[in-house]
């Protein structure tokens, strides 16, 4: 699993964009800024990581809507920004910081619960997700936005590890009670996108 930039997969297209739109029109007729939306949305994600890190059916359940409920408040700002004309270079990076600090935070959430009902090995594997995270965040905010990525089918593939599709996943696991698996998919995924990552900007500079 990868988080550090913003694409569209299908539950955003399909769920998350069509659920947004008429957030969109409230927030329009308020003064709330773009800036102020994707506040609102890291804090119902963070409560949604306070979910999960509570435990139980019913706290797994309860974060994984809530994290669906942050996504689609997440797509609002965007939105927002494009219609008032306030787009800028600040508010995606603020937009992408916030992003990748609810999910490093619901990881941890999942990750305490895991630790209550499993032991230390969640606690270890949340650590390996977390850092990976924060590594593909540190390689992608250091690139150089000039470095455009070439169509590939290596960057294709990173350009679907970076939707935010996994939120059904996590869901999915919310339901059958086993959130605590998404640590294992996201202890891997991170660290498998920065790899990919910086061995594809190393063939694009080759080839320069």
């Amino acid at each position: 699993m990868a988080s550090v930039v913003r694409t569209d997969g299908f539950v955003d297209r399909h769920l998350n964009r069509k659920c947004s739109r008429p957030l969109t029109l409230l927030f329009l007729k308020t003064s709330l800024t773009p800036n102020s939306i994707t506040l609102l949305a890291m804090f119902i994600g963070l409560g949604a990581a306070a979910a999960f890190a509570y435990g139980g059916y019913a706290g797994g359940i309860i974060g994984a809507l809530l994290f669906q409920l942050s996504l689609i408040v997440d797509c609002c700002d965007g939105e927002v920004a494009r219609i008032k004309h306030l787009e800028s270079p600040f508010g995606d990076r603020f937009d992408l910081l916030a992003d990748n600090m609810v999910h490093i935070a619901i990881i941890a959430g999942i990750t305490w619960a895991a630790y209550r009902e499993e032991g230390l090995i969640y606690v270890l594997l949340g650590m390996v997700a977390a850092t990976g995270m924060l590594i593909d965040l540190f390689v992608i905010l250091r690139d150089s936005p000039a470095n455009g990525a070439t169509e590939s089918l290596l960057n294709n593939f990173l350009v679907q590890l970076t939707n935010r599709d996994f939120s059904v996943l996590i869901l999915f696991l919310a339901l059958v009670s086993k959130p605590e698996w998404f640590i294992w998919f996201a202890a891997i995924g991170s660290h498998i996108y920065w790899l990919l990552y910086l061995w594809q900007r190393r063939v694009q500079s080759q080839n320069r």
